[in-house]
């Protein structure tokens, strides 16, 4: 009898959520797909080797220990089922190690194995407590390589030939991100966006960040938590309401525009005639002076 679909959204995102392991047959059937494909075989160990839809069916419905956590990753809008992973910290150095495996190809390239390492990363570190993260990748998986070093790990060593597939030795890198290395980048991110907010008129909040790198270790527990409360305060931005304006202040305003209007147009009325007198003057006095030049002529004859 199929097993019904458990939904329990375990950690959700924007665009993925990582749910409670779907064991039904046909999810596993796409399980025993994936782990078959040789675009996937040979950068998970299987190289050579075949997965049978019973033993997939059997991991899939065997109770799972604590140390380890597993997760399908689905499509948050069509709920469609991406792929798989799982996160296991080793609890003596507090070292996590993530795997992520986006199956649904038609799926790739779209952000869904980035989001997914940043789900996880904060799992991680805020709910294990883990100290860092490690993940060994073969060198020419370029993809994921690219994934992960987006999400702000650095490589940190390298198996030289320690891989081998398709009749050739290939190196496997391994890369890693420290708890107060995430909390710096998130802070980062944090003021980055506080200070687009102030940039933009219409928003009505802005947010107080203080960014500082903590290089002890024992303040990566209570006191980043108290941090990220810190930083994470959202003030509201009270804006002066505008005054409406009463009847009478309109009617006032309106008086006063007239007034202007009216003084601009006496003004303009009273240089008018004070050209056209002096205009007349002008007139009268070339009148005057030539009156004057004909009766010295009429004299001189």
């Amino acid at each position: 009898m199929e097993k019904t679909i458990t939904e329990f959204v375990r950690i959700s995102g924007e665009k993925v959520d990582l749910v409670v392991l779907r064991n039904d047959t046909k999810s596993v059937s796409l399980y025993t797909k994936w782990v078959n494909d040789t675009r996937f075989t040979n950068y998970i160990g299987k190289c050579g080797q075949t997965t049978s839809f019973e033993q997939m069916y059997n991991w899939a419905n065997s109770e799972k220990t604590d140390e380890e956590q597993f997760w399908s990753i689905v499509e948050k809008d069509t709920r469609i089922l991406l792929g798989i992973c799982s996160c296991k910290l080793k609890k003596g150095d507090k070292t996590a190690r993530l795997y992520i495996l986006i199956g649904e190809t038609s799926k790739w390239r779209k952000g869904y194995g980035t989001e997914t390492i940043l789900l996880m990363n904060k799992f991680a570190f805020e709910e294990l407590n883990a100290h860092r993260i490690e993940i060994n990748l073969h060198f020419d998986n370029k993809a994921a390589l690219n994934c992960f070093l987006n999400a702000g790990y650095i490589e940190c060593g390298r198996l030289h030939e320690a891989a081998y597939y398709n009749g050739q030795y290939k190196d496997v890198v391994i890369l890693e991100i420290l708890k107060r290395n995430w909390m710096n980048k998130k802070l980062m991110e944090l003021n980055n966006k506080a200070d687009n907010r102030k940039d933009n008129d219409n928003d009505e909040l802005l947010i107080e960040y203080k960014i500082r790198d903590i290089d002890n270790e024992d303040k990566l527990n209570d006191e980043y938590i108290a941090e990220m409360q810190t930083v994470q305060k959202v003030q509201e931005v009270k804006e002066e309401p505008k005054k409406e304006e009463s009847e009478e202040d309109k009617k006032s305003d309106t008086k006063e525009k007239k007034e202007k209007i009216n003084h601009k147009h006496k003004k303009a009325t009273i240089t008018k005639k004070s050209i056209d007198n002096q205009e007349e003057k002008d007139n009268n006095t070339e009148k005057e002076t030539s009156k004057e030049e004909s009766t010295e002529e009429t004299i001189k004859e």
